[in-house]
């Protein structure tokens, strides 16, 4: 698969606009600003990195979209132990934050 700069373009759009009808107003000012600042991080990212990044983001849009089907092994909207060691340690403290906002809005 050869990733092209419009195809990284086409899945930023796809999420914001699946955000705009499946998240409520304060859940989706936060995922937009998520998603803004990821794809705003890897526009200098290096090539290697590239494929796993719009991969990732894919199976969020599928998830989010309701595309992928909730018995599906793996989806379950937590991180894998070998996605959780791969993270950096700003990753990490982003996941953090992400995870207390959620839990304040419940």
């Amino acid at each position: 698969m050869s990733l092209q700069p419009r195809d990284f373009v086409a899945l930023y759009r796809q999420i914001l606009r699946v955000h705009k009808v499946k998240l409520p107003g304060p859940l989706r000012g936060m995922g937009d600003s998520v998603v803004r600042d990821e794809f705003h991080k890897h526009k200098s990212a290096a090539p290697q990195y590239l494929p796993a990044f719009y991969q990732e983001w894919k199976q969020y849009l599928d998830m989010m979209a309701g595309r992928v089907d909730d018995m599906s092994p793996g989806v379950s909207g937590e991180l894998s132990p070998d996605t959780l060691k791969a993270m950096s340690p700003e990753q990490k403290l982003q996941l953090e934050k992400i995870r207390s906002s959620i839990e304040k809005l419940k």
